[in-house]
């Protein structure tokens, strides 16, 4: 069960990496603005975010590196991209849906939160096991 959860941090950590990557080298230009809403600012500011958003690609690696001790950041990180998940519902609820990738955007946001008690569960269940085995 370790092995597998930490794969899925790995996985999971790979999409905003990728994204990041995309939009830091595409820049304005390249996926999401309508081309009259491309100026130097907007550029600057989604090349800036874009590598921001490379960051939960290296925490995930560092969490599945020491899950002993990674619990207190895994809720961070999980816990405020699951803040970005409620952020896009209350966008929906103010401006209507937006384009399907961003709803699937929101569902992941808010499926990473899920990460929290796997980890907590894999973490206790090796520290019972590894109590059981000296006594």
């Amino acid at each position: 069960m370790r092995r597998a959860l930490q794969i899925a941090l790995i996985l999971a950590g790979a999409v905003p990496l990728v994204l990041g990557i995309m939009n830091f080298l595409g820049g304005a230009n390249a996926f999401w603005l309508p081309a009259d809403m491309e100026t130097p600012s907007v550029d600057n500011q989604l090349r800036f975010y874009a590598i921001w958003f490379t960051a939960p690609f290296f925490l995930c690696v560092w969490i599945a590196r020491n899950l002993d001790r990674a619990l207190p950041v895994a809720t961070i990180l999980f816990g405020v991209m699951f803040l970005g998940g409620l952020a896009r519902a209350f966008s929906i609820s103010q401006y209507g849906l937006p384009d399907p990738s961003m709803v699937i955007a929101m569902a992941v946001e808010l499926g990473f939160v899920l990460f929290v008690p796997w980890i907590a569960y894999v973490t206790r269940s090796q520290r019972m096991a590894a109590t059981a085995s000296t006594a």
